[in-house]
């Protein structure tokens, strides 16, 4: 049972306790505590599989432009950072600007921004070990980057001696990391006021994946950019995009073939 919400615990978050708990009983085997892993007996509740929410082409386009109109500088640059480059919200909110090459348009990704309960907002490392990765960053955003970086610095005139030097993108008005729960209030709160789609915060990262498939891009290339360890991993979470590209492909060698 979930002790915040009262409902069960979902299928990944059964998995990762199962394995926690029976590698600590193979350790008991060896130590000869115990005969048997009781946990190799042990089944998990399987839930029906949600449908993605992945912003269309048109919804990614209609949100975007309300963003770059209405919204301030640092959430502008923010969705747009996740809305080009498929990056987790957490990667986001971790860079700083010694992980931008300003000059070669590549941003590194070495850390992530992320909250618990008992201490508040801290820095961690990536995901996995293929999550440690550079990106190109289109022109427009490199731009936004350098615009938010100036008035951050007229900020930190403003704040004096409450300024706190964290060298991160995405911070609070004194300096300090932005909360990682703040861009998707934001972002919720600014749908509902301008009538437009609201999707989770990951649904950029899907929407990124699925439209680099469609057209064309080879399948570990996507593996790569998005930071997956596996191309497996790729292609079971994007299996119906990966299929559509697939019957492109061989849609457009047959046309040239009855031509």
């Amino acid at each position: 049972m979930n002790q915040k919400t009262g409902g069960g615990l979902s299928e990944k978050t059964q998995k990762h306790y199962l394995t926690f708990i029976s590698d600590v009983m193979l350790y008991a085997k060896k130590c000869g505590y115990i005969d048997n892993n009781p946990c190799r007996d042990i089944t998990f509740t399987k839930s029906a599989k949600k449908e993605k929410e992945v912003y269309s082409l048109d919804e990614a386009k209609a949100l975007l432009a309300a963003i770059d109109e209405k919204a301030p500088l640092n959430y502008r640059l923010f969705f747009n950072l996740l809305a080009y480059s498929g990056m987790r919200r957490g990667e986001a909110l971790g860079l700083e600007y010694k992980d931008i090459n300003f000059e070669t348009s590549v941003l590194t990704i070495c850390r992530t921004s992320n909250y618990h309960q008992g201490y508040g907002v801290y820095t961690d490392t990536p995901k996995t070990k293929s999550s440690y990765r550079s990106l190109y960053i289109q022109n427009s955003i490199i731009k936004l980057i350098q615009r938010l970086r100036e008035e951050q610095q007229e900020q930190a005139k403003k704040c004096g001696d409450l300024w706190v030097e964290c060298d991160r993108l995405f911070t609070t008005w004194n300096g300090k990391p932005l909360h990682p729960s703040a861009p998707y209030k934001w972002l919720k709160r600014f749908c509902e006021n301008e009538k437009l789609t609201f999707k989770a915060l990951h649904s950029f990262r899907h929407f990124v994946a699925s439209q680099a498939l469609a057209s064309g891009i080879d399948v570990k290339a996507v593996s790569n950019m998005l930071g997956h360890s596996q191309t497996s991993t790729t292609l079971n979470i994007y299996a119906h995009a990966v299929q559509q590209a697939n019957e492109n492909a061989l849609n457009s060698v047959a046309k040239l073939l009855e031509t």
